[in-house]
């Protein structure tokens, strides 16, 4: 069955726009559909696939965003490192730490 995006879940549209103000509108448009286009079904690995979930996709605007877009990837993944080390349930351990995933696949 195909997954269809309709709405971006709160939860992750709070997420999402911590990096607003790195993207001019159409961009964050395109950024905010990525990661969850990857989350509805692992198979979607590509640009089309993800593309085609959404109710109103424009594949040309997607695969442009990915590959030519002039946003930064390097303030992006900075940004997304700040939120990881401003949680204490995901901030850098001195020590590290130990993480068993008991999932069976």
């Amino acid at each position: 069955m195909l997954n269809v995006i309709s709405i971006i879940p709160p939860s992750l549209e709070k997420f999402l726009g911590e990096f607003k103000d790195l993207f001019i509108k159409p961009q964050f448009e395109n950024f905010k559909v990525y990661p969850l286009g990857l989350q509805l079904e692992l198979k979607r690995t590509n640009i089309q696939t993800i593309n085609e979930c959404r109710i109103k996709g424009n594949y040309d605007s997607l695969h442009h965003f990915l590959t030519n877009s002039p946003w930064d990837e390097e303030k992006v993944n900075n940004r997304r490192i700040e939120i990881i080390q401003k949680d204490s349930r995901t901030k850098s351990r001195p020590h590290g730490a130990l993480v068993i995933d008991d999932v069976a696949l």
